[in-house]
């Protein structure tokens, strides 16, 4: 680095430590548009409910988004376009900025500002295989963490989740036809146009020019590879996040940054940290999009059945209730076996308590449910409403 090589380290460090929104990262707590429906966190979560007195103020449900007006010449659509719009601009820009203060600060030789490894660089079609291979254990792991049973990885899914619908909208169903909705044709396309200007930015700017940086004043390889993977999981924290869900993408993030970095440092080329992050994010928002629209229509589909088991309630609560709560209970369905597991119960509870300051830790959620499950070991629709009062009156007489 010559001139302007301070200005350079303040600019790449600075624009590592901002919280850019990154494709699949917001938080379970903070959205930047409606979440689904039926994820929607229950609306008695705020109000003084008892299992004796269930029919006080009775729930409402959440109010959908309506599909816009018809305008000429435009074919309706539920995909977000201003937002996917407004991440891409907000990837290029940081993009444009780093790079012209790296042109700056090495005089034009902007190879100099993304070189930090000896290693010669490997062939295309060799760089393309690495980049393929490395995103095989990021897929792996993102599976592992949407079948935890962890809390904190609960919260990580919810986040992914309402990112997935809130940029693609709704998928076609028979049952609702005229809402707006979105094609799976549409959703690969659009989401493949967008992680690839993420990669490209993220990649060049984590695996580029700050750990060049980093080597360049500390003259170690292993500081710049530990220092990049640590910077680029910290810009993926969020600060409307719990702590311990900003503590669980924290460490993935920089574990993903530590291969991505190892994979940069072997093959001497950002080519397949691109392909892999690329192949990373596409994954996980698309499978995410096509698993949660599989979950609503099912939802639908069972709302829409008769259920004698929800009838148990028609004095209790009203109508409106019902339909809210079968709805929640039939979207934590993983297996559609129309009751739910230890583990859906887990999900479901983490969702309606996550914005409360003061939430059923998952022992007391397991204690709760083994009283109520039935003889399989799953919770029947009247027994998780049961399960939700029983809670839901416990956290109450807990001191604030």
């Amino acid at each position: 680095m010559k001139s302007l090589s301070l200005v350079f380290s303040f600019v790449s460090f600075a624009s590592a430590w901002v919280p850019f929104s990154p494709t699949t990262r917001t938080s379970s707590r903070h959205l930047s548009s409606v979440t689904p429906w039926v994820y929607d966190a229950l609306k008695f979560r705020t109000r003084d409910y008892h299992e004796e007195h269930v029919t006080h103020e009775p729930v409402q449900l959440p109010k959908l988004t309506k599909p816009p007006k018809d305008t000429p010449n435009r074919k309706k659509s539920g995909v977000n376009l201003f937002m996917i719009e407004g991440l891409c601009k907000s990837q290029l820009l940081l993009l444009c900025a780093t790079t012209a203060i790296a042109l700056l600060g090495t005089q034009g030789n902007l190879a100099q500002a993304v070189t930090w490894s000896d290693t010669r660089t490997d062939p295309f079609l060799n760089q393309l295989l690495a980049g393929i291979l490395a995103a095989l254990p990021m897929i792996a792991i993102s599976h592992a963490v949407e079948n935890s049973s962890r809390r904190d990885a609960h919260y990580v899914n919810f986040s992914t989740t309402n990112m997935a619908i809130t940029l693609f909208g709704r998928r076609h169903t028979p049952s609702q036809p005229k809402e707006v909705t979105t094609s799976t044709a549409s959703v690969i396309a659009m989401s493949l146009g967008l992680v690839l200007v993420t990669s490209i930015a993220e990649e060049v700017l984590f695996r580029g020019y700050v750990p060049t940086l980093i080597h360049h004043y500390s003259h170690s390889l292993p500081t710049a590879l530990i220092g990049q993977g640590v910077l680029f999981g910290l810009g993926h924290a969020h600060p409307h996040s719990r702590p311990e869900e900003n503590r669980f993408v924290v460490g993935l993030q920089t574990g993903n940054g530590l291969l991505h970095g190892i994979v940069c440092a072997a093959t001497g080329s950002l080519i397949p940290c691109i392909v892999s992050h690329c192949l990373y994010d596409w994954h996980v928002l698309a499978s995410t999009w096509h698993h949660v629209n599989n979950q609503m229509d099912w939802t639908e589909e069972m709302t829409a059945e008769r259920n004698d088991e929800a009838a148990i309630f028609a004095d209790r609560l009203s109508e409106e209730t019902r339909i809210f709560l079968q709805r929640f209970y039939y979207a934590f369905d993983s297996q559609h076996a129309k009751s739910l597991s230890l583990s859906d119960v887990q999900r479901a509870i983490a969702y309606a308590f996550s914005q409360d300051k003061c939430t059923p830790d998952t022992s007391t959620v397991a204690s709760v449910f083994e009283e109520l499950s039935n003889t399989d070991g799953r919770l029947t629709f009247s027994s998780f409403v049961q399960l939700l009062f029983t809670l839901r009156s416990q956290m109450k007489r807990q001191p604030a």
